[in-house]
C-alpha cells in the first residue's frame, strides 16, 4: 500500500532552519525584522524552504543547496530606472545587439534599491494580490498557510508552472475546522462563467484527498 501523502514543513532541526538561526546571516534578521514592521511583508514556511512575500509577489525563495544557503528573485523585480525608457541597439554585423548593460540592482537590501525592488512589485501585483496581502496580515493569529502549492495531476492543475495555489488557508476558531479560502473581486468574469464552481470543486477533492474525515 503506497504512503498516504501529507503536507511537509520544515521543523526546528532542519539545516535550513538551524542555518538562518546560527546569527551568521543579518540580512535574514532584517528581513524578519521587517515582517513584523512591514504590512505588505510576510514569510511563509515550505517543506524545504522559505518564500518572502511581498503583496504577495514572491519577493525571495530562501533554501538550502547542501550545506549552502541559496537565495532566488525574479529578475523583473531588481531592474533599476533608466533616464530614457528606450534602450540603444548596436547596428553592425549580422546581429542587433544591446548597447551597454541594462541597470540591475545590485545590493537588495540596500535603502535605495529595496525601495526600488518594492516598486517594481507594487507594479506587478494588481489589487487583488494586495488584498490577499491584507487578508495575510489582519488574519496573521489564524493564518495556516498562502499560496499553497502542490503538484498532485490528479486533483488540481491550474497555475502556469502546474501547481495547484490555494490563496489562503485559515483556522476558523469558531466551527474548529481549517477552511481554504479562494480570493476573486466581484467584477471577475470567472464567478459567472461557471469557471470557479469547477475550481471549488476541485479543492473539495483536494481537501477529501489530503484531509479525509
Amino acid at each position: 500500500m503506497a504512503e498516504k501523502k501529507r503536507f511537509e514543513r520544515l521543523k526546528e532541526n532542519d539545516p535550513l532552519v538551524e542555518e538562518l538561526a546560527s546569527e551568521k546571516y543579518s540580512w535574514w534578521n532584517t528581513l524578519v525584522a521587517l515582517s513584523h514592521t512591514d504590512k505588505d511583508i510576510n514569510i511563509q514556511v515550505r517543506g524545504s524552504y522559505l518564500n518572502v512575500y511581498f503583496k504577495m509577489g514572491n519577493m525571495l525563495k530562501v533554501g538550502m543547496d547542501g550545506r549552502k544557503v541559496v537565495c532566488q528573485t525574479h529578475y523583473k523585480y531588481l531592474v533599476g530606472a533608466l533616464e530614457n525608457a528606450y534602450v540603444d541597439l548596436k547596428t553592425g554585423g549580422d546581429h542587433l545587439s544591446v548597447k551597454g548593460p541594462c541597470p540591475l540592482v545590485a545590493s537588495l537590501l540596500e535603502e535605495k534599491n529595496f525601495r526600488l525592488v518594492k516598486q517594481n512589485m507594487s507594479t506587478y501585483a494588481g489589487e487583488e494580490k494586495q488584498i490577499q496581502s491584507r487578508l495575510v496580515e489582519k488574519n496573521k493569529d489564524t493564518l495556516l498557510d498562502a499560496e499553497i502549492a502542490f503538484s498532485d495531476h490528479e486533483d488540481l492543475t491550474n497555475s502556469e508552472d502546474g501547481n495547484t495555489r490555494i490563496d489562503l488557508a485559515n483556522y476558523d476558531k469558531n466551527r474548529d475546522v481549517i477552511v481554504f479560502v479562494e480570493l476573486k473581486q466581484i467584477f471577475d468574469a470567472r464567478l459567472y462563467s461557471g469557471e470557479i464552481n469547477g475550481q471549488i470543486a476541485k479543492y473539495v477533492a483536494f481537501a477529501d484527498h489530503w484531509c479525509p474525515v
